[in-house]
């Protein structure tokens, strides 16, 4: 913020900007298709392309956008399929593809997870426990 702020870019308004439209983009999705998915693909791409990428900023937007629409897309035909609940089965594909890509941390011995990462598997993870055994 500070180099954009020197070269005059309005950076609170875009900031406005962005945080507002990211709630309304949120507000709207959870109301068509419920919490849960909208929950697992706002963040659940986002952790598969964190453990993925190499910490390249450009790697990381791309791997997050194929896994948030291969889920989605994958997720809605097993619904199809299987007869299950379009939500419920995106979340699984989402959180099926984050399990794939911990080994991929796991074998380059990359630096640590940011704590806020690793609670936030943990939460998802809980979260996908408590519901399959209600």
């Amino acid at each position: 913020p500070t180099a954009a702020r020197v070269q005059r870019v309005p950076v609170r308004f875009l900031d406005t900007v962005l945080l507002l439209s990211v709630g309304v983009a949120i507000g709207v999705s959870a109301r068509a298709l419920g919490a849960l998915p909208v929950f697992a693909l706002t963040t659940l791409p986002g952790t598969a392309a964190v453990l993925i990428a190499r910490g390249r900023l450009r790697t990381t937007f791309i791997v997050a956008s194929v896994v948030g629409g291969g889920a989605a897309v994958s997720g809605y035909l097993a619904a199809f399929v299987f007869e299950f609940p379009v939500g419920a089965a995106q979340t699984v594909v989402a959180t099926l593809m984050v399990a794939v890509t911990i080994p991929f941390r796991l074998v380059r011995r990359s630096p640590p997870l940011a704590a806020g990462t690793e609670l936030a598997l943990m939460a998802i993870l809980a979260m996908l426990w408590h519901v399959a055994h209600r």
